[in-house]
């Protein structure tokens, strides 16, 4: 299989993690439900415009832990174009979670990759809030592979 996502760390939750979101993103259902969805907010490209990127991206995600500075924060994760392939998980929200609730984050954290890497087309979804940001791309994304895990 072509892995995108790379983890070569010890934490065998986020190693399963890694291994869903990879097969995943190699799902034929998954671009075929991605590419039938004509728009999202905050973005120029369609469903089938990301599945082509995705399938087609030379980005190669290295999974790293941080440990966020405040105990209280929020962020389950965070990419930066400084570092376009790299997704950083906060080491303090890891437990909090199951294995496909990390896949889905790798993924939608693998979508701002392949957006960064993409100069005619934006889909990423504007500020860290959740409210209101359902319809754009890395979220529905999210909720489709949310959807796609529930047999798992």
């Amino acid at each position: 299989m072509n892995q995108k996502i790379n983890y070569s760390g010890e934490l065998m939750l986020i190693s399963n993690a890694t291994q869903i979101a990879n097969a995943i993103l190699q799902n034929e259902e998954f671009h075929v439900k991605l590419a039938a969805k004509d728009s999202f907010d905050e973005s120029n490209a369609s469903g089938k415009n990301i599945s082509d990127f995705i399938k087609g991206t030379s980005v190669r995600a290295n999974v790293e832990i941080y440990r966020s500075l405040w105990p209280w924060s929020k962020s389950n994760a965070y990419t930066t174009p400084i570092h376009p392939n790299v997704i950083y998980l906060n080491s303090r929200k890891i437990e909090d979670r199951t294995d496909k609730d990390w896949a889905c984050t790798l993924i939608h954290e693998f979508i701002h990759l392949v957006d960064f890497e993409t100069a005619q087309y934006f889909f990423a979804h504007g500020s860290n809030s959740r409210i209101n940001k359902e319809n754009t791309a890395p979220y529905c994304i999210d909720n489709l592979v949310q959807t796609l895990l529930i047999p798992l």
